[in-house]
């Protein structure tokens, strides 16, 4: 099912605040939709940061994985960087919030590693 940007916020709103929210979403869009304003806006409904700083290194407890390498590629140590971070107590009694940037992107390997962690996520 397809939603606006302001109309996924508001269900996930909603969501939160009946402390129904799930683990894990999937953001999926054309390019310049908002996926990531969405990403920042759901992270900081869960952690407190400010969405302009989600994708900075102001955030805490936000963990993001993104392509860096030449490739373009996400892989898997970046993706067992961040289920170790996962793993770690969060600070400050904030929720750790984990965002994988171009999903797409994942290497098989670091896919089947992350696959782990959506099915048995951290407590």
């Amino acid at each position: 099912m397809a939603f606006s940007r302001t109309a996924a916020l508001e269900c996930l709103r909603r969501a939160h605040e009946q402390d129904r929210l799930a683990h894990a979403y999937l953001i999926s869009g054309p390019p310049g939709s908002g996926k990531q304003r969405l990403a920042a806006e759901l992270a900081s409904l869960v952690n407190g940061t400010q969405p302009s700083d989600i994708f900075s290194t102001k955030a805490r407890e936000i963990f993001i994985a993104q392509p860096e390498s030449k490739s373009r590629r996400i892989v898997i140590e970046q993706i067992r960087d961040l289920e170790h971070a996962l793993q770690m107590r969060a600070a400050n009694g904030r929720q750790k919030v984990a965002i994988i940037s171009d999903a797409d992107r994942l290497q098989s390997q670091a896919a089947n590693a992350f696959l782990k962690t959506l099915e048995e996520p951290p407590k």
